[in-house]
């Protein structure tokens, strides 16, 4: 594909108890497609979320989202999502991690 893609990352994760955290982050993508005419989108995407620590290994969390898609209006909300319309989406998930 022809074209160029921007992408902006910020996350803090901000401990609330020994076992526990709370995360949140900020995204911002762009993505100029120039083989098709007005393939100009811009994504925002702002989260939220919850990680538990039950061991050195093993963590739960549950996340949330909100989605904002300039220059078209569908919407891929990560998680199970629910779509807005006119280009906005929201997502959760939840979850647990083990790590081997």
């Amino acid at each position: 594909q022809d074209g160029k893609r921007t992408t902006y990352d910020l996350g803090v994760a901000v401990p609330v108890s020994a076992a526990g955290s709370v995360r949140a982050k900020y995204n911002v993508d762009r993505k100029d497609l120039k083989a098709t005419a007005g393939a100009l989108t811009k994504t925002h995407d702002l989260g939220l979320g919850y990680w538990h620590h039950l061991s050195n290994r093993t963590q739960l969390y549950v996340t949330g989202n909100v989605e904002k898609i300039e220059g078209r209006k569908t919407t891929r909300a990560m998680g199970m999502g629910m779509g807005m319309g006119m280009g906005m989406g929201m997502g959760m998930g939840m979850g647990i991690v083990h790590n081997f």
